[in-house]
C-alpha cells in the first residue's frame, strides 16, 4: 500500500500537482511508521522523499529538517557507509548549495562521494553524480581550476558508463561548456554546448522544457562571440519551449 502511494506521489509530482503529492507522500510514510516503527529504512526513504518535493517547492527549512531526519536512520539502521545514506547525504548538499551555503554542501559532498566511491566503486554513475555536484559547486564559488578536472571526471564515467547519448554525458557536457565560457574562451565552450543541445534533443526531444536551459548557455556563448543573429535565434527557440511548457 505505501509503495504503491509512494508511485502514486511521484506520478503527481511529474505532473506538477506538488499538493496532491505531498499528501500521498505522507500516507505513506505514516504507513511505513506505523508498521515498522521510526527506526526503518522505508521510513528514511519517506523522508527523504518529502524532502526532494518540499526542495522543489523552495520550501527549504522543512526540506533540510526531513533530510535530516532521513539522514540519521539510515545511520542507525544501514550503517555510516550505505548507498542510500550517500543519497541523502548528497541531497542535503543540493538543498544547501541552492541556499547559497557553500561551506555546508562542499564537506556533505565530499562525504557522500566518499561513501559512493567505497561501496559503488569509482566508476560508478552516482559517482559521477556526486563528482559533477561538486564541480558545479565549485564553479558557482569561481573555483574553476578545482572544477574543471570533476567535470572531465565525470564526463569519462558517464560516457563509459552510461554511453555517449545518454542524457546525463548531456548536462556535464553542458556544465563543462559553462565553465570553459566564464573562464573567457567561449569559442572553446562551444563544442560542448552544441554536443548537449544535440544529446539532448535526440533523447527527448526538441520540445522538452529542460532542454531551454542548455540553449540558454548556448546563447551566452554565441553572444560573447559576437555572433548575435544566431544567439537571438537561439533565444527564440529558448522562448518557444518554455511557451509549450506553460
Amino acid at each position: 500500500m505505501a509503495g504503491s502511494l509512494n508511485g502514486l506521489a511521484i506520478l503527481a509530482w511529474n505532473e506538477g500537482d506538488y499538493e496532491t503529492a505531498e499528501a500521498l507522500y505522507m500516507q505513506a510514510l505514516a504507513i511505513w511508521q506505523q508498521a515498522y516503527g521510526e527506526n526503518h529504512a522505508d521510513v528514511a526513504k519517506g523522508l527523504n522523499n518529502l524532502g526532494l518535493l518540499y526542495h522543489q517547492m523552495e520550501r527549504v527549512e522543512e526540506a533540510e529538517a526531513h533530510y535530516r531526519q532521513a539522514i540519521v536512520i539510515y545511520e542507525r539502521v544501514l550503517g555510516p557507509e550505505h548507498p542510500r545514506l550517500a543519497t541523502a547525504v548528497n541531497n542535503l548538499a543540493l538543498l544547501s548549495q541552492f541556499r547559497e551555503r557553500y561551506d555546508d554542501a562542499a564537506p556533505l559532498y565530499e562525504r557522500a562521494l566518499a561513501i559512493r566511491e567505497k561501496v559503488l566503486g569509482p566508476d560508478h554513475p552516482d559517482v559521477a553524480q556526486t563528482v559533477n555536484n561538486l564541480a558545479n559547486l565549485y564553479r558557482l564559488q569561481g573555483k574553476f581550476d578545482q572544477a574543471e578536472p570533476l567535470y572531465r571526471r565525470a564526463l569519462a564515467i558517464r560516457e563509459r558508463t552510461l554511453g555517449a547519448d545518454h542524457p546525463d554525458v548531456a548536462w556535464t557536457r553542458r556544465d563543462l561548456g559553462v565553465l570553459i565560457c566564464e573562464r573567457g574562451d567561449p569559442e572553446a565552450a562551444l563544442p560542448y554546448l552544441e554536443s548537449a543541445v544535440a544529446i539532448f534533443e535526440q533523447a527527448h526531444g526538441p520540445d522538452h522544457v529542460e532542454l531551454a536551459a542548455i540553449l540558454e548557455d548556448y546563447a551566452d556563448a554565441l553572444g560573447r562571440l559576437g555572433r548575435e543573429e544566431e544567439a537571438a535565434a537561439m533565444v527564440a527557440e529558448v522562448a518557444r519551449i518554455e511557451a509549450l511548457a506553460e
